[in-house]
Order: C-alpha cells, then sequence, then structure tokens
C-alpha cells in the first residue's frame, strides 16, 4: 500500500480532546492559521470570530452570512456552540486546495476545526468501505 504524506500531517491531540490536531496547519485566504484540529464527528467545519475578523483586512469578498447554527465541541455533543454565521474561504491544507464553508463561532477552543465531511471533498472520505481509508497510525518522516 503507498502511503500519502497527507496522513502523516496529524499530531496527538491533549489527553482530554477527541480529535487530532493539524501538525503544520492550513492557510486560510493565504493567511497561515496553526491551531486546528480535526473534528471527524462533525459534517461542517468551523473557524474562531476572532480568526474570520483577522482575515476580512485585505479579503473584501469574505463575507459572513448570518446563520445560527449549533457546532458540536466533541463526539458524544455533550457540548455544543452556536455559529454567528457561516463564510466561504480559500482554503489550503498542505497541495490540496478548495474553497470551503466555515461556521463563524466566538470563543472557539481552537482557531479552526476542519469537520469529517471536508475530507470527503479533498479524497480522504471518512468511513469504512473507502478507497483511501483515514487511518492514524504513527507516520516516520
Amino acid at each position: 500500500m503507498q502511503r500519502d504524506t497527507f496522513l502523516c500531517s496529524f499530531t496527538d491531540s491533549d489527553e482530554n480532546e477527541y480529535c487530532p490536531k493539524v501538525a503544520n496547519g492550513i492557510k486560510l485566504e493565504n493567511a497561515k492559521v496553526d491551531n486546528v484540529a480535526l473534528a471527524l464527528w462533525a459534517n461542517v467545519s468551523a473557524i474562531s470570530q476572532e480568526l474570520y475578523e483577522s482575515l476580512i483586512p485585505g479579503n473584501p469578498h469574505v463575507q459572513l452570512i448570518e446563520k445560527s447554527s449549533r457546532f458540536p465541541l466533541d463526539p458524544l455533543p455533550k457540548a455544543t456552540m452556536t455559529a454567528i454565521g457561516i463564510c466561504a474561504l480559500k482554503l489550503q491544507w498542505g497541495q490540496r486546495q478548495l474553497i470551503h464553508y466555515f461556521l463563524v463561532i466566538p470563543n472557539l477552543p481552537h482557531s479552526a476545526y476542519i469537520g469529517g465531511g471536508c475530507l470527503g471533498v479533498i479524497g480522504y472520505p471518512v468511513g469504512h468501505n473507502q478507497q483511501h481509508p483515514l487511518v492514524f497510525d504513527r507516520c516516520s518522516g
């Protein structure tokens, strides 16, 4: 089986969290974002309101559509956070690039959460009978 280095781009999370972190971060609208967690249980992705506000200068096309929605912070949705809206952003993750929708949420614990639905769009669907199963094993550099 040929190994794709994309699957090696995750690091362990804190012991109190259920999500791996994206090791080298991502780019949103060409801005480097380092505090990124993978939320396999969520179909949607989310960014903090603070990150959204930092992306607005120099990117007049970045618009917030007001929409109230809930984002689960873990697979057992004990805690959810309310979004103030949704926006479309240019996402670059390694060599992969796409326009992706993000909920915008005040006081989010991480700068960004990449939902499991995004993995399917970039070619790594989450599930059992997939061509590229998502496996979190130790990767050598």
